[in-house]
């Protein structure tokens, strides 16, 4: 036909291309516009979730290395002596079952020494507290630097000290060892009128099948007894 008007507009309602009408981008921005806000919501929101997630997550983890150092730091508390910073006697019971069981296991010698300071109420009485605290506190230094790496040091309380040794230290070890912690103890500054030294007692030898820490220890103490 010489006009081709009324077929293009049928083309059109049947959108056969090319002549279907195409929307631009602003008409399609209003046809979708409800879908288009809901997901652009939608992405808010989850974007939310994710990160209070993060953050909730990390308030958990932190919140659990808290409990962790102040459950480390309560053990600490509960098995060392405030003052030198040497195990308590609690943690050297333990320790000392420990020890024994293996020693026997093992057939290997046992040595415990019983540290006891002379006069030591003498300094509290004349110095005073603050000093006999710096004393106690040198003596813990004096034993860990005079003990070795796997040995285990302890303050039974007062001034009462205890050294556990496994295997390796035969006799003259042992003696080595006390002369060496009663020569630095007798050098530390305090008056020598006071007569400030330290007395130890020592058992040496592989435990019996019947051994318990408590029976050793006052072994050790009645020795110290002997030598003081």
């Amino acid at each position: 036909p010489d006009n081709y008007q009324s077929v293009h507009h049928l083309m059109q309602r049947l959108k056969v291309p090319p002549y279907q009408n195409h929307s631009t981008p602003k008409q399609l921005m209003i046809k979708y516009r409800i879908p288009l806000i809901l997901l652009f919501f939608f992405f808010i929101l989850m974007g939310l979730l994710i990160f209070l997630l993060l953050f909730n997550n990390k308030r958990l983890q932190k919140e659990q290395h808290h409990k962790e150092l102040a459950l480390q730091q309560a053990n600490h508390l509960a098995t060392h002596d405030s003052l030198t910073g040497l195990a308590n006697r609690t943690l050297f019971i333990q320790e000392s079952e420990k020890y024994i069981a293996t020693a026997q296991r093992h057939q290997l010698r046992l040595t415990l020494m019983f540290i006891d300071l002379n006069n030591f109420k003498s300094i509290n009485d004349q110095f005073g507290h603050e000093f006999g605290d710096k004393i106690l506190k040198s003596v813990a230094d004096i034993i860990q630097n005079t003990t070795r790496e796997n040995d285990t040091s302890c303050r039974l309380g007062g001034d009462e000290f205890v050294i556990l040794s496994l295997g390796a230290l035969d006799q003259q070890a042992v003696e080595s060892m006390i002369k060496k912690l009663i020569h630095h103890i007798e050098e530390l500054p305090v008056a020598s009128s006071l007569q400030f030294g330290a007395s130890i007692g020592a058992v040496v030898g592989t435990p019996s099948l019947r051994c318990e820490a408590k029976a050793l220890l006052r072994r050790a103490d009645t020795l110290m007894y002997d030598v003081k």
